[in-house]
């Protein structure tokens, strides 16, 4: 279910449209007592497997086949799904992560605490809840016997508390010591509120069962917005870096200022490429980071590309530029762009004929470009382009054919390059396709050259 945006609520990016998608399940989940957290966590799970999120959103592994990345998640019902694997990755680093107070508040409350009063005005009118609030106090204590209080919100608040214990934020403890703790108040009862909280945390304090009208709210819709901005951030900057969020989403290392440096290489890259200004990704990314880096002493945390490119983070990012195959090729009746690993991963799409004409043309093309530049190839990669470019032959395995990595010939060749032997299969296939794109694009640009 989805919750119907109240006007003046804008859905101009993707979190807005996974706002508005979450607090439909709030409002399907919230509208009853007590709060069925794994019907919470499905929901979200499924919605965040749409295509739109999945295209959208979530991280994309160029090195794994597509179908691999979905699980089959049996339902209660009886039925399967399909979970997308960077869905449970985004539900369990991004929206459970417990974030730190901004900086730039001092007595004021952070979104997840003003997000729980929101939703507490919310909580059953006939307990007083529609004059809930949240704000800082050095002069309150805890107080209030009412029973719809005390046996879940307080007891709530308290155990979270307890769980958060000091592990927060030094500007959370200087903002505590200074203007008092966060306190959550409804007529004569009061409890205090952990210092920094998770959305899911949020979400277990609210007093249910809330109105379901909560969800057309349109100050807590934009708050929604904003919590889920924040939360986003880290995930959003790894994915435009090709950082994998499940390996770098919990390190200190590259922090957000950095991941913001490092996301500008990615574009003007990508255009010197399409220029064909250089044939080699890392030429590319090169010359972009010497160009943004102009005379200042560091970019992303480095003080010279080289220095950037065998950081970790960095060897991370021009891998996945090299993986990438993003790029536009086609449009389709509909007017749809299809990218490059998208033709070539549905060899279905054409028809039989159309097929046979393709192959026969990319095997001449191939074979051409061996004869006439020779000095690009040597014997692995003359095999390798003639049977993966101009046979169109499967690199790791088809019905009827074993693949090329495990043909004999391969094998025999392989063996005169010890550097390559102690790859798997996975980052074997990895650097002779970088080496095979490498060769099309040069070769490309020279046919599309005047000179020929």
């Amino acid at each position: 279910m989805m919750a119907k945006p109240v006007r003046g609520f804008q859905i101009n990016t993707i979190l807005d449209r996974l706002a508005l998608d979450m607090l439909g399940i709030l409002q399907g989940c919230l509208a009853t007592a007590p709060l069925d957290r794994d019907r919470l966590h499905l929901a979200i799970l499924l919605t965040l497997s749409r295509r739109a999120y999945v295209d959208g959103l979530l991280y994309r592994d160029y090195r794994i086949d597509r179908d691999s990345q979905w699980y089959s998640w049996s339902l209660p019902d009886g039925s399967i799904a399909r979970i997308h694997e960077q869905g449970i990755v985004y539900l369990h680093k991004v929206l459970a992560r417990r974030p730190k107070l901004a900086r730039r508040l001092r007595h004021e409350p952070g979104n997840m605490q003003l997000l729980l009063g929101l939703l507490c005005r919310y909580g059953p009118a006939e307990h007083g809840w529609r004059a809930a609030e949240i704000r800082r106090d050095a002069t309150l204590r805890a107080c209030g016997e009412d029973p719809d209080f005390v046996e879940h919100v307080a007891l709530e608040l308290a155990a979270q508390r307890a769980r958060l214990g000091d592990a927060y934020s030094e500007d959370s403890k200087r903002r505590r010591e200074e203007y008092g703790p966060l306190w959550l108040i409804r007529g004569a009862c009061c409890a205090e509120v952990p210092e920094e909280m998770a959305l899911f945390e949020v979400v277990e304090a609210a007093p249910l069962p809330l109105e379901p009208a909560f969800a057309a709210d349109h100050a807590l819709q934009l708050m929604l917005v904003r919590v889920l901005d924040s939360l986003n951030e880290r995930y959003m900057l790894l994915r435009a870096c090709g950082l994998d969020p499940e390996v770098w989403h919990d390190r200190d290392e590259p922090s957000i200022a950095r991941l913001r440096e490092m996301k500008q290489l990615r574009k003007p890259a990508e255009e010197l490429m399409r220029l064909g200004i250089e044939d080699d990704n890392i030429d590319a990314y090169r010359r972009a980071f010497n160009q943004l880096k102009g005379r200042e002493k560091q970019f992303a945390g480095a003080a010279s590309f080289d220095d950037f490119a065998t950081t970790e983070h960095g060897m991370a990012v021009l891998r996945y530029a090299s993986l990438s195959l993003d790029d536009p090729v086609a449009t389709d009746s509909e007017g749809e762009e299809w990218t490059r690993h998208e033709t070539i991963a549905d060899p279905n799409a054409l028809d039989v004929e159309d097929v046979v004409t393709r192959r026969r043309a990319a095997g001449q093309w191939a074979r051409m470009l061996i004869d006439d530049r020779p000095d690009w190839f040597d014997p692995l990669m003359t095999y390798f382009f003639s049977e993966v470019i101009g046979n169109e032959r499967p690199i790791h395995g088809a019905p009827g054919d074993p693949g090329v990595l495990r043909d004999a010939e391969f094998q025999h060749l392989i063996e005169s390059y010890p550097e390559l032997t102690v790859l798997d299969e996975g980052e074997l296939a990895e650097q002779l396709c970088q080496r095979a794109e490498a060769i099309i694009k040069r070769g490309l640009r020279r046919h599309a050259s005047p000179d020929g």
